[in-house]
């Protein structure tokens, strides 16, 4: 018979009102370029505040150029959508460039949600420890 080990985790998730706020902003403050970057970094966030991605992979997914990434990151992080978090360590790709990929903290529109997690980890370790002991 396996138990379940049920916990409470703490994780990010949309606060939906925020979001809206900043997808109908007018065109003025923000560009329809600057909102698919928007969507683009929440859907990076898999339960967390911050992500990643460099801006070259933000442009491959939007067929923008880098250039054209950073100026919506820009007005994205004077609108306060998006706080940068400038990451200082390099890493040098095979052909010897290097890349440099910042943080992009999006806790302004998000919100603390405490949810429910089974414990993985917790119901292997009873399950072997009935196995050995019914041996």
């Amino acid at each position: 018979m396996k138990k379940e080990m049920i916990k409470k985790k703490t994780i990010y998730v949309n606060d939906r009102k925020k979001i809206q706020l900043v997808l109908a902003a007018p065109k003025e403050k923000l560009s329809s370029g600057a909102k698919l970057v928007f969507l683009n970094l929440l859907s990076r966030l898999f339960g967390k505040a911050t992500c990643w991605p460099s801006q070259q992979r933000i442009g491959a997914d939007l067929a923008l150029s880098a250039r054209q990434v950073r100026k919506h990151l820009d007005k994205l992080v004077e609108f306060g959508a998006v706080i940068i978090i400038d990451k200082t360590n390099l890493d040098i790709s095979t052909d010897g460039h290097h890349f440099r990929s910042n943080q992009y903290d999006m806790s302004n529109v998000l919100r603390l949600k405490e949810v429910n997690v089974i414990d993985k980890s917790e119901v292997a370790t009873q399950n072997e420890e009935e196995i050995n002991v019914k041996e």
